[in-house]
């Protein structure tokens, strides 16, 4: 029959040395609650990247004649999602980065969209003879701003850009409403957490008894005879 001493033996042997004794649930819990890093300089490589295909829509949209503005709302979602996919996960940070980036790309695809009709327009007064030389885009480019001098002019490009930052600060309030209440719900779950664990890990002995053999239980729950075969 197995003593008590020697069953005591083997448990602690095979608890020293042994590895299949361990739950499984201590790996599983482990990878559901990693922290994946966030690489904030490639997010932000991503969102400008991203953006850019609102500044391009922007400006094709307006070359055709059609509301580039909506463009605003298209650039904002797409910095949003070039951070995420850049980044590996999308933070607060990530939000002000990606509205920051939407914004300069659709102000530059305004600004560019002004320097064509300047170019253009140099190109008809010249081919009308009604003056004698013309503008290179790069000299309309850097002479754009010139013109917003004029009340006339500058009316109906400033309300273009105006609806077009107004549309990608509306594109920004979902994400930014999903982050806020992503971290509230974090806020309690690593509050309700340290609770959990006591309750968990309050009581090791009973645990590694789960996983013990039902002789091996038996027999260490047996109290060990002295000398004199007293109980």
């Amino acid at each position: 029959m197995l003593q008590a001493s020697d069953a005591r033996k083997v448990m602690n042997f095979k608890m020293k040395n042994s590895k299949e004794i361990e739950p499984l649930s201590q790996y599983t819990e482990s990878s559901d609650t990693a922290v994946v890093p966030e690489n904030r300089l490639a997010g932000t490589v991503g969102a400008l990247l991203f953006s850019l295909a609102g500044g391009i829509v922007y400006f094709l949209l307006y070359q055709v004649g059609y509301i580039a503005a909506i463009s605003g709302l298209i650039g904002v979602i797409c910095a949003f999602k070039g951070y995420e996919v850049f980044a590996k996960k999308l933070s607060k940070f990530g939000c002000i980065i990606s509205v920051v980036m939407a914004l300069l790309v659709i102000i530059l695809a305004w600004y560019c969209c002004l320097a064509k009709d300047v170019y253009s327009a140099y190109q008809s007064w010249f081919a009308d003879g009604e003056i004698d030389f013309t503008l290179t885009f790069a000299e309309s480019l850097r002479n754009a701003y010139r013109f917003l001098s004029e009340p006339e002019i500058s009316k109906s490009y400033v309300t273009d850009l105006i609806i077009g930052i107004f549309l990608c600060a509306l594109g920004a309030v979902r994400p930014i409403i999903n982050i806020v209440k992503g971290n509230k719900n974090k806020a309690a779950e690593d509050k309700n957490e340290p609770a959990f664990q006591a309750e968990k890990y309050n009581a090791p002995e009973e645990k590694s008894n789960a996983y013990m053999p039902q002789s091996m239980r038996a027999a260490s729950s047996e109290k060990p005879q002295d000398k004199n075969g007293d109980m």
